[in-house]
This record gives structure tokens, C-alpha cells and sequence, in this order.
């Protein structure tokens, strides 16, 4: 394990491209918590499929601390392939879906009516998969877009799997579009011009938002500004 200083008013994607997981301890004026907080799962490498755990050892180790996370209460927020491995360590189906659309780009994720707790109303969102997840039993639905019915969920009180990058920033998106260039062109990826306008367009709602998310999941202690430190432990 290797130990990373990040503030949380920078997104966490800038703590590097290639990280499998994100595992932040907020830090208080006197002392660190003892819980954790998974604050971003996802993963880069575009051939990593939540299922796939025998070619990709490191998924059933993460599956079981998945389950302690969600046995304990701990607060849990998967995003991309961590909310894929958050719903298929919850038993539903993961998979490419059966149209063959891809999301690569920033699409509008819409609240329903459960949702609206955690997103207020829609916005234009970073995403890069080509799989989705059905939702576990239990769970509650929370947001969809065009393509991707099944967008986000939370399980319990104290856990999310959302679909989208919301960490992501102009910067971070950059990256994405020079090692994703080979799925432009794929059915529903934008073109790098449709990414470029409405990127420019949503990032700061999108930023607001996330980081209103990760103090609605932290708790009301959180501070949002580049102030608040998080001590953040990245496994690569």
C-alpha cells in the first residue's frame, strides 16, 4: 500500500490514471476516525470486467471487503467499475447491455423520484464503460440516462454505486480521450468535438455536485474546499 496526500478539492482522478481503489480516512482536528471510506473504486484499463474474477485475482479480494464495508455500515461509493463490482458482490448481473451502445463522453443522468436525495435534478456527467449493472435486491433505484437505464443505486444507508466519473475534471477527461481514442465512433460514444462542448459546459456543476455528494456520504464534517485534507491510501 502506498500512502497519497490528496485534498479533496481536487477530484481523485488526478491521483492518477491507473488506480484500482481509493480508500480515504477523514481526518478530524484531533484524530483519525477508525472507519474508512471507500470514496472511488474504478479502473482504467478498459478490458477489467466486475466478473471476472479469476483472470483478475484482485476483484475477490476487493468483493470481500465490499461485503465488511456493507456489513459494518462503513460508507461506500462505487463509481464506474466500482459500482459494477459493488452490484455484482450484491449478486446482480453485470454485462455489456444487449443494444451494444457505449457511453464515452458527458451524458445528462436523471434523477427518479428516490433519487432526487442525492441528485437534486439532472446534469451532464463524465462517463467510459461499455457495461451495466441490474439492480440488486434491495437496492434503490436512483438514476438513469438515454442509453443506460440503470445509472445508480444505493444499498442501505451507507451505500452508492453510481455508474458515471463524476471525479473526473477537464484535465482527467483529457487523458481519457487520448487512451480511449480507439472507441470513437462506437455506437453512442460522442465524438471528441460533442465531448469538448459540453464538457466545458457541465464541469462545474458537475464538480459542485460531486463534491456535495461526498459530504452528504462522509458526513456533515466534511469540508468541500482544498482546505479539507484526506489522507488517502492508493493501492496500484
Amino acid at each position: 500500500m502506498t500512502a497519497v496526500r490528496a485534498t479533496i478539492g481536487f477530484p481523485f482522478l488526478e491521483l492518477g490514471m491507473d488506480l484500482n481503489s481509493i480508500i480515504a480516512t477523514r481526518l478530524t482536528e484531533t484524530h483519525w476516525e477508525r472507519r474508512r471510506m471507500m470514496c472511488s473504486q474504478h479502473h482504467f484499463r478498459w478490458q477489467v470486467r466486475a466478473y471476472e474474477t479469476i483472470r483478475y485475482p484482485f476483484l475477490r479480494e476487493e468483493a470481500r471487503w465490499i461485503e465488511a464495508c456493507i456489513k459494518q455500515g462503513v460508507p461506500l461509493l462505487g463509481l464506474c467499475l466500482g459500482a459494477q463490482q459493488i452490484a455484482h458482490t450484491l449478486g446482480a448481473q453485470v454485462g455489456p447491455p444487449s443494444s451494444g451502445v457505449q457511453e464515452f463522453g458527458y451524458y445528462e443522468l436523471r434523477p427518479t423520484e428516490a433519487g432526487r436525495a442525492v441528485l437534486p435534478s439532472s446534469l451532464h456527467v463524465a462517463q467510459a464503460h461499455f457495461h451495466t449493472f441490474d439492480m440488486p435486491a434491495g437496492a434503490i433505484h436512483l438514476a438513469s440516462s438515454d442509453l443506460y437505464p440503470n445509472q445508480a443505486f444505493s444499498y442501505g444507508e451507507s451505500t452508492f454505486a453510481f455508474q458515471a466519473h463524476p471525479e473526473v475534471t477537464i484535465e482527467g477527461f483529457r487523458r481519457m480521450q487520448t487512451a480511449l481514442d480507439g472507441f470513437f465512433g462506437k455506437p453512442g460514444v460522442q465524438s471528441p468535438e460533442e465531448q469538448d462542448r459540453i464538457m466545458y459546459g457541465a464541469d462545474r456543476a458537475q464538480a459542485d455536485w460531486f463534491y456535495g455528494l461526498l459530504k452528504k456520504i462522509i458526513g456533515s464534517k466534511c469540508q468541500t474546499d482544498q482546505s479539507a485534507d484526506l489522507v488517502a491510501e492508493a493501492r496500484v
